[in-house]
């Protein structure tokens, strides 16, 4: 890449990542990588990962700048290299989570890919459970446990998240689901029940909100997401419309609560 403008950005990516402690320089680094389009980020990420043109310690700190909306689209357009590229001890918790929720997501809805099993054994297996039974509801696990190698699973199970399911929801329940995932556009939220906020906000937790944010804080994250997701900008794809779809559905629960954690 020497000599090509691809070049001259690795060599900034460097000069930044060399500083990346220093707050104002890490804010830069997260605004260029906020900046630059997927498929050049992901030519960087692809060609570092086969020619290791940076450093160990440098490669973590790019990964673990790497914005956490922006996730889900690069493990998407990195497809069978994103595990090995992205999945490395530096990642935040957050960042992990929509790292492996994405590929999750990705594969096949019968067996368990040996990829993908490939994948997760750059994690400690206690490090990916963690994450995975703090996001993962029941139903959640039910469908995707077969895709954990027998490691994680087995961490799941020491952590009591096992295969001990609960009954699969009937036909009218679902469909009573559905019909409130899916509020009317435009419509006000009421108060959510304890247990809808509770679920809506480990929903929200999965798109980088905490429960302790300001409304401020919270309404921005939400503008961001909505920006970085819009059809013009993520194209129109399934796993872009379900994004947004629970997205809008958990920032109608949660809205309220930050509204008043802000009083």
């Amino acid at each position: 890449m020497v000599g090509t403008p691809e070049g001259e950005l690795v060599a900034a990516l460097r000069a930044l990542l060399a500083r990346a402690s220093e707050p104002e320089v890490a804010l830069t680094l997260g605004a260029l990588l906020e900046r630059l389009p997927a498929a050049k980020l992901c030519l960087i990420l692809s060609e570092n990962h086969r020619h290791r043109f940076l450093a160990e310690a440098e490669t973590d700190a790019l990964c673990a700048a790497l914005p956490l909306a922006r996730l889900p689209e690069l493990v998407e357009e990195l497809r069978a290299d994103a595990g090995a590229i992205l999945l490395r001890a530096a990642l935040g918790d957050e960042q992990l989570w929509q790292v492996l929720s994405t590929l999750v997501r990705l594969q096949p809805a019968e067996g368990r890919p040996a990829a993908f099993e490939e994948q997760l054994r750059r994690l400690a297996p206690e490090r990916a459970a963690a994450v995975v039974a703090a996001q993962f509801d029941d139903e959640e696990l039910r469908v995707y446990w077969v895709l954990f190698p027998a490691a994680v699973r087995a961490a799941l199970v020491r952590l009591g998240r096992g295969p001990v399911w609960r009954a699969a929801p009937t036909a009218a329940s679902a469909s009573t689901a559905r019909r409130r995932h899916r509020s009317p556009r435009g419509a006000r939220s009421a108060p959510a029940r304890e247990d809808e906020l509770q679920t809506a906000l480990r929903l929200m937790s999965r798109f980088g909100f905490r429960e302790s944010m300001s409304y401020e804080e919270a309404r921005h994250r939400y503008r961001q997401l909505v920006y970085a997701w819009h059809p013009d900008r993520a194209g129109n794809n399934p796993t872009t419309a379900r994004r947004i779809r629970d997205l809008n559905y958990g920032w109608n629960l949660t809205r309220t609560h930050f509204a008043g954690s802000a009083c």
